[in-house]
């Protein structure tokens, strides 16, 4: 599951309504960037959510693009002169009311500093205007076509079998006619929205989706392609009936599609160094608040937070499971994906947690100066530390009280050792401080 980002408005403060909350937060974005394109899902909650969303943002004289259901990607090509965009949708649990999501117009999160504005407006509280000089709201049209047009030119073809499963949400009006004009031969699970709750849970993890892989095995040959609620997310299952995560997923289209380089998270899978090369693979925190902009900024083609989030150049910087499944299927019609992922080398991965005093700016110095004194092929200083060894890598993390530690190597001999060895470095550096 992906971790919580810049932009979730979703923590809602003891003893105030959800649904005011989303009012007082809109009343801060409306007041900061006066006007906003919003759009939602099909969680029954959303269109209350979204009413909440238009009143807080028109009530402080904010102007209103709204493109009522569509998935998230598509909202960088609805934004138009929009100076921030907000996605209605994806609560935690099915049983809980929608949150929103906000973001830039190019689809990239909003930095902290931003958020930290929003949430300093909402506690001093938002001056309300004249009834005169409330905002209005206006439909949106066109995004999702020109979406589509963006994609399929930077896609061109997909001609295979495509099993897809939308999450009976808005990705149905999008994804399966998207694959049909690219060439693919689509048959649709759960993609026929009936407005109350969802058939299946909208998280793509392979638990939610007994029946598409039922489906996938029962099609031998088909490609099985899996999203959540609002379209930012993939899943997939390859032409065996295998399941591919969000790690797989990215190292296939890789493979095949050969990036120069590539954002990834510091503690991706040995499986994307082992294709990229590890000087061509851009270090970024876990999570997937700064994958948009770290594509953006060091000007790559694509991104991945090795969790089913994507985000491609060539369409926007928005999270984009959608794009990732056009060109996952681009991949399957040229190549299989099967016998791609039985060649890739097999690998084992590990971790334990020790004591550790990250508040100790000397206790943080030696350990990273231990671990550069380390035997290593790499290091890293992102979220962390991060150093790559011959055949593994480990990460030392601040967790709860500690220091986490997150290891892969080709055998677990090998991950014993480097486990060990991070443990020898986190006492000795520990000790810095007594």
């Amino acid at each position: 599951m992906p971790r919580r980002s810049e932009g979730d408005f979703r923590d809602v403060p003891e003893g105030m309504d959800p649904l005011h909350y989303v009012l007082k937060v809109c009343e801060a974005i409306g007041k900061k960037y006066g006007n906003a394109t919003i759009a939602r899902d099909l969680h029954p909650t959303s269109p209350m959510v979204s009413g909440a969303v238009i009143a807080g943002l028109t009530s402080v004289g904010a102007e209103v693009r709204d493109g009522g259901v569509m998935p998230s990607p598509v909202l960088p090509f609805a934004s138009k002169s929009a100076k921030c965009t907000i996605m209605i949708g994806s609560p935690v649990k099915i049983d809980r009311q929608s949150h929103i999501n906000l973001r830039n117009p190019d689809g990239t999160f909003v930095d902290a500093e931003a958020c930290g504005a929003i949430r300093d407006r909402i506690d001093k509280g938002v001056e309300l205007p004249d009834y005169k000089k409330v905002g209005c709201v206006r439909p949106v049209t066109g995004g999702i076509d020109r979406y589509k047009d963006r994609v399929m030119s930077a896609v061109l073809s997909a001609n295979c079998q495509v099993i897809m499963d939308c999450a009976s949400d808005c990705p149905s009006y999008v994804a399966p006619q998207m694959l049909t004009d690219l060439g693919a031969d689509v048959v649709s699970v759960n993609s026929h929205p009936g407005g109350k709750s969802p058939v299946r849970h909208p998280s793509p993890d392979e638990l939610n989706l007994g029946y598409l892989a039922k489906t996938v095995k029962a099609n031998p040959g088909s490609l099985g392609l899996a999203f959540n609620s609002d379209g930012s997310r993939l899943a997939a299952y390859d032409e065996a009936g295998r399941y591919m995560d969000g790690a797989a997923i990215f190292a296939t289209i890789i493979d095949v599609f050969r990036p120069p380089k590539v954002a990834a998270p510091i503690d991706a899978p040995m499986i994307i160094d082992y294709l990229m090369g590890q000087d061509n693979v851009i270090r970024i925190p876990r999570g997937v608040s700064g994958l948009g902009a770290a594509v953006r900024d060091t000007g790559l083609k694509m991104g991945s937070d090795c969790a089913g989030s994507f985000v491609f150049a060539d369409v926007s910087y928005a999270l984009d499971g959608m794009a990732a499944g056009a060109y996952l299927a681009k991949a399957a019609s040229e190549t299989s994906l099967r016998q791609l992922l039985d060649a890739y080398p097999e690998t084992v991965t590990g971790g334990d947690f020790v004591k550790f005093p990250w508040d100790n700016a000397k206790a943080v110095k030696a350990l990273s100066e231990n671990l550069l004194a380390m035997d290593r092929v790499s290091f890293s200083d992102v979220d962390g530390f991060r150093v790559g060894m011959e055949s593994g890598w480990f990460h030392v993390r601040p967790g709860e009280a500690g220091a986490e530690i997150v290891a892969e190597a080709k055998d677990k001999m090998y991950l014993a050792g480097m486990i060990d060895l991070a443990k020898r470095a986190l006492d000795a550096s520990s000790k810095v401080s007594r």
